[in-house]
Parts: structure tokens; sequence; C-alpha cells
């Protein structure tokens, strides 16, 4: 179960805005399962509770070496097991 909400906005010194991208974004979601075998202990019915979040700011660029993308986020209603970024840099495409 996930969600996510994005709002695009634009930057007033770029120039060309057909090349950039600004987003302030807030994402929740997490991985249920109620099908399970008996031997199997991380096996739960969804609940709100148990959602996970961040909110951030980001940006993407189309650079000659395909699109950039730097995003900060700030994670909520974060488990002190769950590992999180707060940084991400990444070239190239996501599939």
């Amino acid at each position: 179960m996930e969600t996510s909400l994005n709002l695009i906005f634009k930057l007033p010194f770029i120039e060309d805005q057909g090349q950039f991208r600004t987003a302030f974004f807030v994402d929740v979601g997490n991985v249920f399962s109620d099908f399970c075998y008996p031997y199997q202990d991380q096996c739960f019915a969804p609940a709100v509770e148990d959602l996970r979040g961040s909110y951030g700011l980001g940006g993407s660029a189309i650079t000659p070496f395909g699109p950039v993308s730097v995003y900060f986020a700030v994670p909520f209603n974060n488990d002190p097991l769950d590992r999180t970024k707060r940084f991400e840099f990444t070239v190239g495409s996501k599939f």
C-alpha cells in the first residue's frame, strides 16, 4: 500500500523550464501480507499505524549524461529498526 503527493513548481531564476523540475513531495506506504504460512512471523494485515512516510524537496535536470536527480527527505512515523535515507542522488533513468 502506498501513496504519493508531488507539488511541482518552477524556479524563477531558471530560464529553460523544460530541462529542470523541482518538487515538494510526501510519500507514505508499507508492505503488508495476510496470506501467510504458519511458520512466518512477519505476517500481518494492513494497519494505518504501520504506515511509514517521508516529505521533502527534490529536483531533476536533463543533462547530456541523462537525467540527474537530487532529493532531500525527512522520514516520519518510522520505526527505530527502519533503514532510512535523507539524501539521494541519481544519474540515469528510473525503472
